[in-house]
């Protein structure tokens, strides 16, 4: 496995191991998020707190956020990790990880912030994450030689 995308002059936090493997900082996102997820939206299910305007229902928006919070960073994770290995191209690190990772974070916030912001524009940064990663996987899985697993990439555009 070759590592030449993303991390080369990037200074700084871009350097921390973190950004060096596309598991990392998903595998970590969903590690924190699920949890947090689940006291959140039990602690508005019981009536202790709100939950933030939305254009979903309470359960809705719960589960939206289990596939397309949770999961997703899951799926981004392995397929960060994997897909580059499987195909032998390069791994994705550095700048381009930190980017995808700050889409996932990003859609996550303006779901949460739904009822101060524009219905278009929460819809269009929610999800904005596959087809994102789905790009990302292209433009790195292309140049390769093996192209078996572009099967994968469809799916998530």
């Amino acid at each position: 496995m070759r590592r030449a995308r993303g991390g080369g002059g990037d200074p700084g936090l871009i350097r921390h191991p973190v950004w060096s493997s596309g598991f990392r900082p998903f595998f970590l996102a969903a590690a924190a998020y699920g949890p947090l997820l689940l006291v959140t939206w039990t602690g508005a299910h019981l009536g202790w707190w709100g939950w933030p305007e939305a254009a979903l229902s309470l359960p809705l928006l719960h589960g939206h956020e289990l596939l397309f919070g949770f999961a997703a960073a899951l799926v981004c994770g392995v397929l960060l990790t994997a897909l580059p290995s499987w195909s032998g191209a390069d791994e994705i690190h550095g700048r381009p990880l930190a980017l995808l990772a700050l889409v996932w974070l990003a859609g996550r916030v303006v779901l949460h912030a739904g009822g101060w912001l524009p219905g278009w524009l929460v819809l269009a940064i929610d999800c904005a994450l596959l087809p994102a990663l789905a790009g990302l996987l292209f433009h790195t899985v292309a140049p390769a030689r093996q192209r078996l697993f572009w099967w994968t990439l469809p799916p998530l555009a």
